[in-house]
C-alpha cells in the first residue's frame, strides 16, 4: 500500500511538470528552464505551494501574491495522472509503452485547453518514441488496421468538417499502429461518451451554449480507464 502511494505521488509530481510543459508549448515560454509562476501576476510560486494537491490546499486555491483564484484543473490533473499511472501499472503488460503514451496525452491536453491546438512536434515525439520502443522490443505494427482507420478518419473529416481536429486524427492513427483495433475503438468510444456527457451537462444543466469541446482532455482522462474496460470485456491484459 505504501509503495502504491509513493508511486501515485511520484506520478503526481510529474503531472505538475507535464501540465506546465503542455501549457507553455502553445505560448512563447521555455518549458524546461522557466520557473513556475502565477499566470496573472507573473510572480514566482514558492516551492511548498508546488507540491501536488497539498500546495493547492495550502494557498486555499488562490495565488498568495495577487489573490487570484487558481483553477481546480491543476489538483484534479495531478490526481488524474497519479491514479492513471496506478491503473496502467496494474493492467498493462507493456507499461513502458502505455505510460509513455499516457504522459504525451497528458501534455497535449493542457495545450488543447489553453489554445485549442496541439503542436505537431508533440505528435512527432509520440510517433518516434513508439517506433523506438517497438524496434527495440521486436513487436509488430498493425499496418492493415492503420490503413483502414486512415480511410475512415479521412471520410469522417470530409463529412464533418468540425468533427475532429487534425491533431486528434494524427494521434489516433499513431496509436492504431501499436494497439489492437478493439482497444482503440473502445478508447475512442469512451472519450466520445464522456465528451457527450459533459456537453449535455453544460447545455442542459448549466444552461450554457456550448457548440463544441476540446477533445484531448477526454482522450487523456479515459486512456487508463480503457485498460480496465478492455480487460473486463475481452478478458485479457494489454
Amino acid at each position: 500500500m505504501l509503495l502504491k502511494f509513493a508511486l501515485f505521488y511520484f506520478a503526481a509530481l510529474w503531472a505538475s511538470f507535464f501540465m506546465v510543459v503542455g501549457q507553455r508549448s502553445v505560448k512563447d515560454e521555455n518549458s524546461l528552464t522557466g520557473r513556475s509562476h502565477c499566470d496573472y501576476c507573473q510572480k514566482t510560486i514558492p516551492w511548498p505551494y508546488l507540491l501536488p494537491m497539498i500546495g493547492y490546499l495550502l494557498y486555499r486555491g488562490h495565488c498568495q501574491h495577487c489573490g487570484h483564484k487558481v483553477s481546480i484543473i491543476y489538483p484534479l490533473g495531478e490526481l488524474t495522472f497519479g491514479l492513471g499511472v496506478l491503473i496502467i501499472s496494474s493492467y498493462s503488460i507493456f507499461p513502458s509503452r502505455d505510460l509513455f503514451v499516457f504522459s504525451l496525452l497528458f501534455i497535449m491536453a493542457p495545450a488543447d485547453l489553453v489554445d485549442h491546438w496541439v503542436p505537431d512536434y508533440l505528435q512527432v515525439i509520440l510517433l518516434v518514441g513508439l517506433l523506438s520502443l517497438y524496434l527495440f522490443t521486436g513487436l509488430s505494427f498493425n499496418y492493415l488496421t492503420t490503413g483502414l482507420a486512415l480511410l475512415g478518419f479521412f471520410l469522417l473529416n470530409r463529412c464533418f468538417k468540425n468533427g475532429l481536429g487534425g491533431a486528434d486524427i494524427k494521434t489516433m492513427l499513431i496509436l492504431l499502429l501499436c494497439y489492437p483495433l478493439t482497444f482503440t475503438l473502445l478508447f475512442l468510444q469512451l472519450a466520445c461518451l464522456l465528451a457527450l456527457i459533459v456537453l449535455l451537462y453544460l447545455n442542459f444543466w448549466r444552461r450554457s451554449t456550448v457548440r463544441g469541446l476540446v477533445f484531448f482532455p477526454f482522450l487523456c482522462w479515459v486512456f487508463p480507464l480503457t485498460f480496465i474496460f478492455f480487460n473486463r470485456l475481452f478478458n485479457g491484459f494489454l
